[in-house]
């Protein structure tokens, strides 16, 4: 079985793990990197060294991983007519608008373009652990996921370029959000000065229960229905604002809590105080409330 040859632009710590496990699958693997020196290593191992991105880039299936965005676009204008009918795949952290931004650019050039996000450590790449985000034409993704496959699990999640970046903020978001919960009721049952091991278990059991019923409330906010399951919003209200309340004596921050009873309120007073926790997502998910 032929292995499709892959050009590496960009050589940190992440790039040069796509390059290794490209090389390890029996990839023909193109390497450039601004400091050259970053090369050699992966010469050694079989790669070939490259004096430019221009040079780099004679491979159909061209693999973007530099520092930043502003570095992805001076690329692009070097690599310019030489993109022309390949493929590039950007894996440069970009916000969904920059990741839009450099479709248009390589589009431009005649190139066919894919964003992608990596959700793993340089150390998990190559390893089922590693999940990768790409974003833009279904066939070109298609075309080339035998390749990407070598990288870890992959997933294709639309159409628009920046779908993949939007993805990984809103997962990195997730874990921002969650930890910052848990630092919240540490600091409210003493902080340092409680017994943190006597709580852990029950956080455990309260972010299961979370975890656990993630499809049914994906389920609910599909279909715009909201039982009312364990409570209704009329007994989740008195609960939060006792919450923010005592959030409040011990000089915590309230203001994410504080948004959530007015949205609680809000909905009660339209004469939903019957209905489901899950009815707040009306408010939230589609961008109603800001």
């Amino acid at each position: 079985m032929s292995h499709a040859p892959v050009s590496i632009i960009g050589l940190g710590a992440m790039g040069r793990a796509l390059a290794t496990v490209l090389l390890d699958a029996g990839h023909p693997v193109t390497i450039w990197n601004r400091t050259a020196n970053k090369q050699q290593a992966l010469i050694e191992q079989g790669a070939i060294g490259a004096s430019t991105p221009e040079e780099a880039a004679h491979n159909m299936l061209i693999i973007l991983c530099v520092t930043d965005y502003a570095a992805s676009q001076e690329i692009l204008d070097n690599l310019g007519p030489a993109l022309h009918q390949k493929t590039l795949i950007n894996l440069t952290t970009s916000t969904p608008e920059e990741a839009q931004n450099l479709a248009k650019q390589a589009e431009n050039y005649g190139a066919r373009y894919l964003d992608g996000v990596i959700q793993a450590s340089p150390a998990h790449i190559g390893s089922p652990t590693a999940t990768l985000f790409f974003a833009g034409a279904f066939d070109t993704f298609s075309e080339h996921a035998a390749a990407l496959t070598t990288f870890g699990t992959i997933r294709y999640v639309g159409a628009n370029p920046g779908q993949a970046s939007l993805y990984d903020m809103a997962l990195l978001g997730l874990w921002y959000d969650a930890e910052m919960a848990y630092f919240n009721a540490l600091s409210l049952i003493g902080g340092r000065n409680a017994d943190l091991d006597a709580f852990l278990p029950f956080a455990h059991k309260q972010f299961g229960y979370v975890i656990d019923a993630l499809t049914e409330t994906t389920q609910e906010v599909q279909e715009q229905r909201y039982p009312k399951g364990p409570a209704s919003l009329v007994e989740h209200s008195r609960v939060l604002h006792q919450l923010a309340e005592l959030r409040q004596s011990r000089g915590m921050d309230t203001g994410q809590l504080d948004h959530l009873n007015a949205i609680v309120d809000q909905l009660i007073a339209d004469g939903a105080g019957n209905h489901g926790f899950t009815q707040v997502s009306e408010k939230l998910v589609d961008g109603q409330t800001r």
